[in-house]
């Protein structure tokens, strides 16, 4: 079960982690084990049921995203990279959209500030993080 931590713990942890960066290894199992035991103590009780009782599974599998990025299946590396970012600058200050698909027509509305204003922002390019989280 999940316990809020005092703020100074996850202070304590991130420490840790940025002074040891090769325990915590930003990518890859170990690294999405460590953020994800940040977020779950940060969380604290603030999550529901499914999540609480099932830690030890989700800490498995956060691992997995990487584990297939490894594999050697030619159409992974065109799809998974963009799920792993944003670029804000890439929108220009707008607000994120709700849904993946208004995002995506938000970029093919704004133009690409590398590019010049007839051109068009790439949402491979942009990164679609937020979306792959919700």
């Amino acid at each position: 079960m999940i316990t809020k931590h005092h703020p100074a713990t996850t202070v304590l942890l991130l420490a840790i982690a940025t002074a040891f960066p090769r325990l915590s290894a930003a990518w890859y199992g170990d690294g999405h084990v460590l953020a994800t035991r940040l977020a779950l103590a940060a969380a604290g009780t603030n999550l529901p049921p499914c999540i609480v009782h099932n830690t030890d599974i989700l800490l498995h599998c956060v691992q997995d995203p990487d584990m297939f990025r490894k594999a050697p299946a030619p159409q992974l590396p065109a799809q998974e990279p963009p799920e792993h970012f944003i670029d804000l600058e890439l929108i220009r200050g707008a607000a994120l959209p709700a849904t993946r698909p208004e995002y995506v027509r938000l970029c093919a509305a704004t133009a690409d500030p590398r590019k010049g204003p007839n051109s068009r922002v790439d949402p491979f390019d942009a990164g679609f993080l937020p979306y792959s989280i919700l």
